[in-house]
């Protein structure tokens, strides 16, 4: 085998799975990484962009989405993540799980379309 060659076979690779559930959604992967990388003032802005997509989708009112957000009904107790410091992401995430991956991927996918105008305003 050569200095060069990869030991990992190719099967290898095909069994591995994403670390976090959102890697398999490269738009909503990119999304939260952007939001990571974005200015603290507008976190609040996409997440609660996020959750009213996300209502939206299960027909929910955003007033109703965003008040259980406030409350932290489904959202874990520990804040161990980055994200779960921003009021609305967490539950908008928890919902978000919850949908088939072709509802994911439309949501994530409107999302990330946002972040123009959020970022510039």
């Amino acid at each position: 085998m050569s200095f060069f060659q990869h030991t990992t076979s190719l099967s290898t690779l095909k069994t591995l799975r994403p670390a976090r559930w959102y890697d398999a959604y490269p738009n909503l992967k990119m999304g939260l990484h952007l939001l990571y990388l974005a200015p603290i003032v507008t976190h609040s802005t996409l997440g609660e962009i996020l959750l009213q997509l996300v209502c939206g989708y299960l027909e929910i009112p955003a007033e109703e989405g965003i008040r259980l957000a406030k409350t932290g009904t489904l959202t874990p107790a520990k804040h161990i993540r980055w994200y779960d410091e921003v009021p609305t992401l967490p539950q908008a995430l928890t919902l978000l799980k919850q949908l088939p991956p072709s509802a994911i991927r439309q949501v994530a996918k409107a999302w990330h379309q946002q972040f123009g105008a959020a970022l510039a305003s």
